[in-house]
């Protein structure tokens, strides 16, 4: 298994969903920031950090915490595990955020199409 083509696999996928619910989408290839996927809607701001079958490290966990963001910007960890489906949460840090109560992500949760860790 290549894993970089899984990684791109697991970033297309979360920008497809999040684009199903009204999010434009970015994404930072090659690793070159904090954050895989960028999506912004009206209201909110996403920044995402795609893993497959793991949580980020705690190295990379503290970098995530560390990042300054305003309040409407939302932080997530996206875990995908082989044949399930994609798990969330966030990223702690300044506040606490329910994902339940962010436009879209709420949607998606509901769905069943991804899950609260």
């Amino acid at each position: 298994m290549n894993c970089k083509a899984k990684g791109n696999r697991i970033e297309s996928a979360a920008i497809k969903l999040l684009i199903s619910v009204g999010y434009k989408c970015c994404r930072s290839a090659a690793s070159l920031g904090e954050w895989d996927v960028i999506g912004i809607s009206g209201s909110h701001v996403v920044v995402v950090q795609c893993k497959a079958n793991c949580w980020v490290r705690k190295s990379e966990r503290l970098v995530l915490e560390a990042f300054k963001s305003p309040h409407n910007c939302v932080r997530i960890e996206w875990r995908k595990d082989d044949r399930k489906k994609p798990r969330i949460r966030t990223v702690k840090g300044d506040y606490e955020i329910d994902l339940k109560t962010i436009p879209g992500i709420k949607e998606l949760l509901e769905s069943g199409k991804i899950q609260e860790n």
